[in-house]
């Protein structure tokens, strides 16, 4: 009888769970149009409501909205682009719904604290200014470090002003010391200074540097005259060369690096000394004088050494360089010492004592710009001494630390010639165009990934491209997802540069063939640089790296000295191929358009090259110093060693553009090319 019993209370209990799923599966899907959780049809509705709202069609989208399930992945989302539609239209009651249930639900969501900001703003329009001041507080209690602490400071000074100046000054104080060039900063320090509220001489200094930040120079100087000088000296003496106030910019620069140095870096302090130079008339001079200044001074002895020695003969440069090692050989500039030691040496054919500073040089930097350089040099010089195993195996160690580097190029080449005969040199060409032409970039990441790492919310607002809302998430920073934003933005150049500089923070480089590399060497305009490199015998490889050198792929460049588009060329010297070519009429204006800017620029590299005996190298280094400035270099050196040739380039912009398009042209092999 008891078994009879149970079995039917489950029967029971079985019924009414069926009953219940069923009624919830019902109300989901009157209320939703679909079945639980449809992630598919949410995220339509979440980009049909994107579009209602980029049409400013808020109530429409709001409407939209609500038609998205509370079950949706990235529902958090959902309510913070609810509350951002109602404030449109002024419904501050919906806006403080969707905000506050965003709050209590999603307390690790990225948009917490964005929503709590615009919570406490939506109070102070409705006029409830007590609530608002409360959640600005609770901000500033609980969120230290973020913009919108430093943002509620503004507020609650603004609140304040309507019942006691005193106390909304206090806040605004608050507001600049965390800001000084912040979107309220200069309205901050309007108030401030029409209070005539009593200024400490801190409170001067930032007020000072307010106005610095937003050009107001005369106003800056005075406030910075007055406040500390150990602080106010750097900025002080920036707002006089501003105003080309030079002889008293250069007064609190030495006066500056005789006393304050200790609440600067040492870039900050490179940076005032090189102005101190560039408005001196006298640059030899000028780095004399900062020398004797920066005498046995940690932070900038180094940087004055460094700098006299460019203007010194070689064998006097020498003495500092070797002054720099003995006393700052963790200083910034020890690497660079260490190499123009290294090339003195070697170029006078001193190869053991070049060999030696080379392996002091790699026993102690891995990073800078010349760690590379000196691994490269010294196995040439093992070469030198035939020691072909030595070198290859210093070779293969570039390829492996270092391989997206200008010298992994070179060691590439080196081990081709000590093992087959035939260094390839700066010719390694995969057979035909660059199978690009309709070039797409794809997250170097997987949606789980994602998911994984960084939660759903991201994952989705990237699937549906809401680049809007992700701007709001507080401390979120990943490059490569970033410079993906940037891409399907049409910011081709900021999306290059932001890959490029998160891969030179990488120690270890990831395989060639990661999705991460496409970012940082994209292949845009493929189909006109493929045309217009074949029809000019010329690889594309090469052509797209120069492209990405001359403008990062902005077909609206336009430099100081007038070169234009893609190929950075100048409309006199377009003008000059097409009447070879005979291509007609051109004007720099047609040059902003990318299919004609690479046809002319493509052309006219080919025609530099075909006047310098066909050769890649030299036409690189012509398109940046000039065809005369090449011819005459060649007619001066021995260019039997190419290596050699480009080391001893005598413009350094030059020298260091030939190296960038060639290890441009490297990195597009190794990535596209078989």
């Amino acid at each position: 009888m008891a078994k009879q019993s149970n079995n039917g209370i489950i029967k029971v209990l079985i019924i009414f769970f069926v009953l219940f799923f069923a009624g919830i599966a019902g109300y989901e899907y009157i209320q939703y149009g679909s079945i639980f959780n449809n992630s598919e049809h949410y995220r339509k509705i979440y980009k049909d409501a994107l579009e209602l709202k980029n049409d400013e069609d808020y109530t429409q989208a709001y409407s939209t909205l609500e038609g998205i399930s509370p079950r949706y992945e990235a529902y958090d989302a959902v309510l913070f682009q609810q509350a951002q539609c109602a404030a449109k239209i002024g419904d501050e009651l919906s806006v403080q719904k969707s905000l506050k249930s965003l709050i209590s639900k999603y307390p690790q969501s990225y948009l917490y604290i964005p929503s709590k900001y615009d919570l406490a703003k939506s109070y102070l329009r409705s006029n409830n200014n007590d609530l608002a001041a409360d959640t600005f507080q609770n901000i500033i209690n609980n969120h230290s470090n973020t913009d919108y602490e430093t943002g509620s400071y503004y507020y609650l000074g603004e609140i304040h002003s309507k019942k006691s100046q005193p106390i909304a000054i206090k806040y605004w104080k608050e507001y600049i010391s965390r800001s000084q060039d912040g979107r309220f900063s200069l309205e901050c320090v309007n108030n401030i200074v029409k209070s005539q509220a009593t200024l400490s001489n801190i409170d001067k200094y930032y007020i000072g540097l307010v106005y610095y930040n937003a050009k107001k120079y005369e106003e800056a100087i005075k406030f910075l005259q007055e406040a500390p000088i150990e602080k106010s000296w750097y900025n002080l003496s920036k707002a006089y060369i501003a105003q080309k106030k030079y002889p008293q910019a250069k007064e609190y620069i030495k006066q500056g690096l005789e006393q304050y140095t200790a609440n600067f870096s040492q870039e900050e302090l490179a940076d005032i000394m090189y102005a101190y130079a560039d408005i001196s008339t006298n640059k030899i001079q000028s780095w004399d004088e900062l020398s004797d200044i920066s005498l046995a001074k940690e932070k900038i002895e180094d940087i004055a050494l460094f700098n006299k020695a460019k203007y010194l003969p070689k064998d006097r440069a020498i003495i500092l360089y070797k002054k720099i090692i003995d006393n700052h050989l963790k200083g910034y500039y020890a690497s660079e010492a260490l190499k123009n030691l290294f090339w003195y040496e070697y170029n006078s054919g001193n190869y053991k004592n070049a060999k030696d500073i080379a392996l002091k040089h790699i026993n102690n930097f891995t990073d800078t710009k010349a760690a590379t350089e000196m691994h490269y040099w010294l196995g040439k010089i093992y070469e030198i001494e035939q020691n072909k195993d030595l070198a290859i195996k210093i070779y293969n160690k570039i390829l492996t630390k270092y391989p997206d580097d200008y010298y992994a190029l070179r060691a590439f080449g080196r081990i081709a010639y000590l093992t087959k005969g035939k260094d390839y040199g700066w010719n390694i060409n995969p057979k035909g165009a660059i199978d690009e032409e309709n070039f797409e970039l794809s997250l170097p990441y997987s949606y789980s990934e994602i998911k994984t790492k960084f939660g759903s919310t991201l994952a989705e607002l990237l699937l549906v491209e809401d680049f809007t809302t992700i701007e709001y998430f507080e401390g979120f920073k990943e490059p490569f997802i970033e410079s993906w934003i940037f891409y399907k933005k049409g910011l081709r150049s900021t999306s290059t540069t932001t890959a490029r500089n998160a891969m030179e923070e990488y120690s270890e480089k990831p395989d060639r063939t990661d999705k991460k590399w496409r970012f940082v060497y994209p292949c845009y305009f493929m189909s006109s640089i493929n045309k217009y490199s074949l029809r000019n015998k010329i690889s594309p490889y090469l052509i797209i790296a120069l492209v990405r050198e001359e403008s990062y792929f902005n077909p609206l460049a336009l430099s100081t000295s007038n070169a234009v588009g893609l190929t950075q060329i100048l409309p006199s010297t377009a003008r000059e191929v097409s009447e070879r070519r005979g291509y007609g009429r051109i004007n720099e204006f047609l040059l902003f358009n990318p299919e004609t800017n690479i046809k002319y620029g493509t052309a006219y590299f080919a025609q530099i090259k075909k006047q310098l005996e066909n050769n890649n190298v030299y036409a690189v280094a012509s398109y940046n110093g000039g065809a005369g400035a090449v011819s005459s270099w060649l007619r001066k050196s021995n260019h039997s060693d190419l290596d050699e040739f480009i080391e001893n380039i005598p413009y350094p912009e030059t020298k260091n553009y030939v190296k960038k398009v060639f290890r441009s042209y490297w990195n597009y092999v190794r990535i596209y090319g078989e």
